[in-house]
């Protein structure tokens, strides 16, 4: 009988580790770190949390790759450029091959994207002749969405 009570317990205990990562996944998308980090935070075991992430896997309700893909458009909607994206990536635990897979450095979007928060920034309208001050402001604006220089200074004429 008590190891009925004790599997039960397993049970209980692993059916709310999985509330709680649906929960999470359920509000948005997660790479496998960013779970895995919270649900240890929750204080989900490890061995459980390891366990639980590989069957949401299989399952197709984790998945590193549309965790890139919902992130990209996000941070694409919000103005960002390529770079921060990349490093924003990272810090989620997003392995390097699977970024360049699905963030192409080189893409035209990503000259369109600097060139309409260029000019929202900055009035289309302005003069084309402004101060080395002016340049290097409207320069350190652009690098700081994550704009690579070559992008930047196609703009920046």
């Amino acid at each position: 009988m008590r190891n009925t009570k004790k599997s039960q317990k397993l049970l209980k205990s692993s059916r709310s580790a999985r509330s709680i990562a649906l929960d999470l996944l359920a509000r948005r998308e997660h790479s496998r770190y960013e779970l895995v980090r919270k649900l240890k935070s929750k204080g989900v075991h490890a061995s459980e949390v390891d366990d639980l992430v590989a069957t949401l896997e299989q399952e197709g309700l984790q998945s590193d790759e549309q965790f890139i893909e919902a992130f990209i458009h996000s941070r694409q909607t919000r103005g960002y450029g390529p770079l921060k994206i990349q490093q924003e990536l990272r810090q989620r635990g997003v392995k390097a091959d699977l970024i360049h897979q699905f963030l192409s450095l080189q893409s035209d979007e990503w000259f369109v994207l600097a060139q309409r928060e260029y000019d929202k920034k900055f009035a289309a309208g302005s003069s084309s002749r402004f101060s080395n001050a002016e340049r290097a402001k409207r320069v350190r604006f652009l690098q700081a969405r994550g704009y690579p220089n070559d992008i930047i200074y196609k703009i920046i004429k």
